[in-house]
């Protein structure tokens, strides 16, 4: 048996069957994919185990505080989603066409293209409409709900962020989505 090695795991590991052990290869910073035991049939009736993939929801974290970014950006991975992020209106708009996220976590307050701009650009275009998007902002105000709202916004969170409810929100457009 060979060890296989991942970032704080070793987990034996049969070369020529086709049996695995369940485990988590890391990629860098961030997992990359689960691979999981899935029945594989054979012909005699036996099953044996093959790796599959689960993909991990992708979202797009366009917020121009670097605190409240790396913050959100650990959270969101330490519950299982895949995170990119942009640091202004412009790159978050790129990165929503070229990266086709499950899902987008607006600040509105950003330079270059605030978030109401970036948010009407994305639901304008058909490869992005369909992208559900939360409004985060610090501005609480009745209007700033329905302006978030009336921009083509899923929903909506002020900050500081209570992370215990935008996971339900998360979670809700992610399932919608499905």
């Amino acid at each position: 048996m060979l060890p296989l090695v991942s970032k704080k795991l070793i987990v034996p590991f049969k070369v020529f069957e086709k049996r695995y052990q369940w485990f988590i290869r890391a990629w860098a910073l961030t997992i990359g994919f689960l691979m999981l035991i899935e029945p594989w049939p054979t012909t005699d009736g036996a099953s044996f185990l093959k790796p599959g993939k689960i993909k991990m929801p992708k979202i797009l974290l366009v917020e121009d505080n670097e605190m409240n970014r790396e913050m959100l950006w650990r959270r969101l991975e330490r519950k299982g989603h895949s995170v990119i992020s942009a640091h202004d209106g412009e790159q978050g708009l790129f990165l929503a066409g070229s990266e086709e996220p499950d899902l987008i976590l607006m600040d509105i307050s950003l330079p270059l293209m605030n978030g109401w701009e970036v948010t009407r650009l994305l639901k304008s275009n058909e490869r992005t409409r369909q992208i559900p998007i939360i409004a985060l902002t610090a501005h609480a105000l009745v209007t700033d709900r329905s302006t978030a709202m009336d921009a083509g916004c899923d929903d909506y969170d002020t900050k500081p962020i209570d992370f215990a409810r935008l996971e339900k929100k998360i979670d809700s457009l992610l399932t919608v989505k499905k």
